[in-house]
């Protein structure tokens, strides 16, 4: 069969996919792959796909832009003639599913990966964006025969605001992660703590930095590194505090790089504070790593940690409780050697890529 692939970033169709292309690939099927950006053209094609680059930006709200978006599509579409098109993260769910329908692709499915930002704010002004999101959310999965979800809060979510029917929804465990490529490491000795993901409120970012400084009060030596890149968009830090904090020493900030794994490598713990997600595919990557994990209670993190076997679920936003625990994971080093192997544990029995990606192809009927 011929398959549509339709991403809102176009680095995610290697760094979140690659593995489900290529069983594509494998199992027989032709594949095309559309996203923004040209930058992962030769490396997506050096798997086996074809790859067409579509601009559009994903964060902008501009009904004429979506239409042409929708138009463009439909245009592709008819132009390819995919028979079955699959399509994450908001964009391509909701305008990518209706042109597969204008455009005659008779097979549709869609993943959310996690409701977003947008959801989790209480502004008024994100509460009409929120709002024209459901609207089109709900057009969208009208016209999907199952859509992917990495959580069960995110489905109780959807199907609570009459979204979507429950069963249209199916339940994976996130995008999943390559154990081949992320192998456990010993923990190292020195209290260093790792967060990785973009630098912006919702993340937790905050709350962590807060955290930092308690537990700096009571162990100076204990460090606290962040990797990712800055993203201000909602209560981010800026350049200038983070130099702050970087130069009091409070904090080691690496930016955005290319290989998290040397960072893994070198951390003793894990946090990710984060107020929501699908499922965290920088917890799995630490999980696989052998990594104890500090997340929040919150959807799509608290599937990753059984609370006190592999690590710990702090309330949200709670930097004090987030302290603690970092603390008592700095006191109780045999306990948490047994949470590390605990982490590998789950993440190999949960979360292993190609079990997921034997699930979606199932449902999607190409495996």
């Amino acid at each position: 069969m011929k398959i549509l692939v339709f991403a809102g970033f176009s680095k995610s169709l290697i760094h979140f996919r690659k593995e489900l292309l290529e069983r594509m690939i494998r199992n027989g099927h032709e594949v095309i792959a559309v996203g923004p950006e040209d930058n992962y053209k030769t490396e997506i094609e050096n798997i086996g796909v074809k790859f067409i680059q579509l601009k559009f930006n994903r964060l902008a709200v501009n009904p004429l832009l979506d239409l042409k978006l929708i138009y463009q599509l439909s245009k592709l579409m008819k132009s390819e003639k995919p028979d079955v098109f699959f399509g994450y993260t908001i964009k391509p769910v909701i305008y990518g599913t209706i042109a597969a329908r204008l455009s005659g692709v008779k097979r549709r499915y869609s993943m959310v990966t996690g409701i977003g930002s947008l959801f989790i704010s209480s502004n008024k002004k994100t509460g009409i964006l929120k709002s024209i999101a459901k609207k089109l959310y709900k057009l969208g999965f009208i016209f999907n025969e199952k859509v992917f979800f990495q959580n069960n809060d995110d489905i109780e979510e959807f199907v609570k605001m009459k979204l979507i029917p429950n069963e249209k929804c199916i339940l994976v465990n996130g995008s999943g992660v390559n154990l081949d490529q992320y192998t456990a490491s010993p923990l190292p000795n020195k209290n260093i703590f790792l967060f990785v993901g973009s630098v912006m409120g919702d993340k937790g970012i905050r709350e962590y930095i807060e955290a930092a400084n308690l537990v700096k009060l009571e162990n100076s030596d204990a460090e606290f590194w962040i990797v990712g890149p800055m993203d201000n968009r909602i209560s981010g830090i800026s350049e200038k505090e983070m130099d702050d904090y970087v130069n009091s020493g409070l904090i080691n900030y690496f930016g955005a790089v290319d290989n998290v794994k040397n960072y893994l490598d070198k951390c003793r713990y894990f946090v990710l504070p984060s107020y929501r997600e699908g499922t965290p595919r920088s917890v799995l990557e630490a999980m696989a790593k052998g990594r104890p994990i500090i997340t929040t209670d919150a959807p799509g993190c608290r599937e990753t940690v059984i609370n006190n076997v592999n690590g710990f679920l702090v309330p949200i936003k709670d930097y004090k409780v987030l302290s603690e625990k970092m603390l008592w994971m700095m006191k109780n080093p045999v306990k948490v050697e047994k949470m590390s192997k605990e982490s590998l544990s789950l993440v190999k029995e949960k979360y292993e890529v190609q079990k997921i990606n034997r699930q979606m192809l199932k449902v999607m009927g190409l495996e």
